[in-house]
């Protein structure tokens, strides 16, 4: 089934804007091996890209997107289904925004559009675009550092947050901290069952049956409200 994959992210400030076109090129081979097409915007600091195709194929590229050290804030704004290709000239065209006039780069942007289904304003994913090109979305976006730029400062404010804490005799709750990316903070922990060496809950509970896994049940949540609590 035709799925279609919109993202933003941001690149690297060690990225050299000199390689989009090599990026490109890498890209637009791989993705035509894939019969995946698409569009990818730059306005000079954010890609804006749109990735068209076989379910599975779309997917497996945007995993490996995704893991591309080269840029960050990697944010998914729509997967969906389509009955037809929006972009479909090549595996990727570049369109590089500062190129045009901030007035008429929609009208641009539409024209590259080759679905048998006139590309207008009102396509959920032309808003998308619209939002990015117009740049409209500025005052409601945040941008988060990069993760080797956090700082991670240890307060003594006499408050001690235990590893672990035990949920039954052979199980316990490991703490993993909730971070706020805006503020840079610990805002709440998040207790995790686990076996005793470690292992997922569904491991704990599949070792049990019956009355057992009754009981391990509501002791387990018995022991996470008194946490809470």
């Amino acid at each position: 089934m035709l799925t279609t994959i919109i993202y933003r992210s941001h690149i690297c400030d060690d990225v050299p804007v000199t390689v989009l076109e090599e990026m490109v090129n890498a890209a637009n081979n791989k993705n035509g091996q894939a019969d995946v097409t698409g569009i990818l915007l730059f306005n000079g600091r954010h890609f804006f890209q749109l990735l068209e195709g076989p379910e599975e194929n779309v997917k497996s590229i945007y995993s490996a997107i995704c893991a591309d050290t080269r840029h960050y804030n990697l944010v998914e704004l729509l997967c969906d289904y389509a009955p037809s290709r929006r972009f479909g000239k090549s595996g990727m065209e570049l369109f590089d925004l500062r190129d045009y006039e901030r007035d008429e780069v929609l009208q641009h942007v539409l024209n590259k559009g080759t679905s048998k289904y006139q590309l207008v304003y009102g396509d959920r994913a032309l808003q998308f675009f619209q939002t990015f090109v117009e740049a409209t979305e500025k005052e409601n976006y945040f941008e988060i550092p990069p993760g080797d730029s956090w700082d991670f400062i240890t307060e003594d404010d006499g408050v001690t947050a235990p590893a672990t804490a035990a949920a039954n005799s052979d199980s316990r709750f490991a703490f993993q901290p909730i971070i706020d990316p805006l503020a840079r903070e610990v805002v709440s922990l998040e207790a995790l069952l686990r076996t005793s060496d470690g292992a997922s809950p569904q491991t704990f509970f599949e070792g049990l049956e019956g009355e057992a896994l009754y009981k391990a049940d509501l002791k387990s949540k018995k022991t996470a409200f008194e946490i809470a609590g």
